[in-house]
């Protein structure tokens, strides 16, 4: 007589009856797994990159109080961009971030240094002097006809502004110290092959808004997107598509041509 129900497939374990896995079941277990990856895995790498992006946030943060900090010790000035010697201003501002030299890579930054030295990310807003204009918050130093900033046997860099003339008669409508660039993002060369401008200098170097275009590296950091904190000391993202040259009608960069 034929079984009502077949038990071919079914094993005794410690007195328990079990039941195996049919293949067909098995590949229905293994789509759902890859179905459930596919959809969790953009989400996982969305929350990585927005983590990045905000400790991005938080180092310039701690960098920007660090430069505010030297305000106040230095009668109002900013440090600049190089002291005489040479010293950059991430030096100058070492003691007031705790000595901490992570602060000033941000997480997302993976490009290749051409000279040895501690990793950075971060520049301030300062120009060769053949620009003709120093009205950049840490000011102009004269370099040596590179684009590796000031070098040895350069000649003496101009001073830092001081923080109330910061924007002061703007003829670009950026005359509050809350429209005007402190710090930002400048991991790769303005030709965009992600190789960082060629430094002395142990932390980082200057940066000028030439550096920073819509096809360079540095904008491509946090989704079309970079960090830059103010002269007020906030900090906020800025998107590609939002670039202005330093000489267009609400730049962060430069603020007049004289006063």
């Amino acid at each position: 007589m034929t079984p009502i129900f077949d038990h071919s497939d079914v094993k005794k374990t410690n007195g328990v009856l079990a039941r195996s896995f049919t293949l067909i079941e098995l590949l229905v277990v293994i789509a759902i797994i890859a179905i459930l990856a596919g959809m969790l895995l953009p989400a996982l790498s969305s929350a990585r990159n927005k983590a990045a992006e905000v400790a991005c946030a938080n180092n310039l943060k701690q960098l920007s109080l660090g430069v505010l900090q030297y305000n106040q010790d230095f009668n109002g000035y900013l440090p600049p961009c190089f002291y005489a010697d040479g010293t950059p201003w991430s030096h100058l501002i070492l003691e007031y971030v705790g000595n901490d030299y992570n602060l000033y890579r941000c997480p997302k930054d993976n490009f290749k240094r051409t000279l040895a030295g501690h990793p950075r990310t971060y520049g301030c807003n300062a120009t060769d002097n053949s620009f003709n204009n120093k009205y950049y918050p840490f000011g102009t130093y004269s370099g040596d006809g590179s684009s590796d900033g000031w070098k040895s046997g350069a000649s003496p860099v101009q001073f830092g502004w001081k923080i109330d003339a910061v924007g002061r008669g703007s003829i670009y409508g950026n005359s509050s110290a809350s429209a005007i660039c402190m710090l930002g993002e400048r991991p790769g060369k303005s030709s965009g092959n992600g190789q960082f401008t060629d430094t002395e200098n142990v932390t980082v170097d200057y940066w000028y808004y030439s550096t920073l275009n819509a096809l360079s590296s540095s904008m491509t950091m946090h989704k079309n997107k970079a960090n830059f904190s103010f002269i007020d000391g906030h900090v906020e993202s800025i998107m590609k598509t939002a670039y202005k040259n330093d000489d267009v009608q609400g730049n962060i960069w430069a603020w007049n041509t004289g006063l």
